[in-house]
């Protein structure tokens, strides 16, 4: 087994650091460069873990129902919350219910847009006001829901944080297909002469604010 390359980079670069005279200096060299380099390292648990929800997020992120399925799960707790505040939690104060229908409100129009941008095509457009819906819910919905029932909030909460997941794969997905076809373009193109109009447009950027 060889010595992991920024590991071992990082040991010889910290080795220059120590004087000549100090006991075992020469002999840790020797080990050094005796060592093969091997660029191969082994990555961290918690980063393999992370990489792994990261593919797991993309892949149901493009299934061809994921977009239906997050209008669905949107709609279901922009309606729900409401009705969770006022009617199943009748002590609730009535700063937090309207704090929960206000919210439930702006969060139902921001996936009503994104479910007639997304009608048109523009999935770019309809997966960034779907992300806007779950903040909406995730920092203000489930906030004041918390005033009624812990339980229903944090179960919100929970479903806000995995569909934010995945709207955020899917947009990072179609922003590095947008750069990727940008780069293709670029070094199709002729050097001198303007882009075709009649070629198709790039996708939007996701990250763009958001218009109609």
């Amino acid at each position: 087994m060889g010595c992991p390359g920024s590991g071992g980079a990082q040991a010889a670069e910290l080795l220059r650091d120590v004087e000549p005279k100090v006991q075992g200096r020469r002999e840790t060299e020797a080990l050094l460069e005796a060592c093969p380099h091997d660029e191969v390292e082994l990555a961290a648990p918690v980063d393999a873990a992370w990489r792994a929800l990261q593919r797991g997020f993309e892949r149901l992120a493009t299934h061809p129902k994921a977009p239906v399925v997050a209008v669905v799960v949107l709609t279901i707790q922009a309606i729900g919350a409401p009705l969770i505040a006022g009617v199943v939690n009748a002590g609730v104060t009535g700063l937090s219910v309207t704090g929960v229908t206000v919210g439930s409100l702006l969060s139902a129009t921001f996936t009503f847009r994104g479910w007639l941008q997304l009608r048109k095509g523009n999935r770019a457009r309809a997966v960034r006001l779907f992300e806007l819906a779950v903040l909406v819910s995730l920092l203000m919905t489930q906030v004041f829901q918390f005033a009624g029932t812990q339980f229903a909030a944090a179960g919100g909460m929970l479903l806000d944080l995995v569909l934010l997941g995945l709207l955020r794969a899917e947009r990072d997905r179609m922003q590095r297909e947008a750069e990727l076809a940008k780069k293709e373009a670029a070094a199709t193109t002729p050097l001198g002469l303007p882009p075709d109009p009649a070629a198709p447009r790039f996708p939007e950027d996701p990250s763009d604010p958001v218009r109609d």
